[in-house]
């Protein structure tokens, strides 16, 4: 598998608000010569220092090769929570 190193081996692709003090960001990177899509939560720090959030623990890292799955199990989900009638087909 090819692996970045160039400028877009750490790379931003959206932010999802989660709630008032926290924020779920999906990032392209690469770690130890992997491709990685990371999903993780991003929370002001708890002892207050600092201005902007800070990465938790809370989320996943999986192998840029994973993304294809990844994406049709979400939705996989997002059909069932439709026929639930928890979703609106928007």
């Amino acid at each position: 598998m090819k692996t970045s190193t160039g400028p877009a081996a750490d790379t931003l692709i959206g932010t999802i608000q989660k709630n008032r003090a926290a924020e779920v960001r999906v990032k392209l990177g690469a770690y130890k010569g992997h491709d990685l899509i990371d999903v993780r939560v991003w929370a002001a720090p708890y002892n207050g220092n600092g201005k902007g959030n800070v990465p938790t623990r809370e989320g996943v890292s999986l192998s840029l090769a994973k993304l294809p799955e990844l994406i049709r199990v979400l939705q996989a989900a997002w059909a069932e929570a439709i026929a639930r009638g928890l979703a609106d087909d928007a």
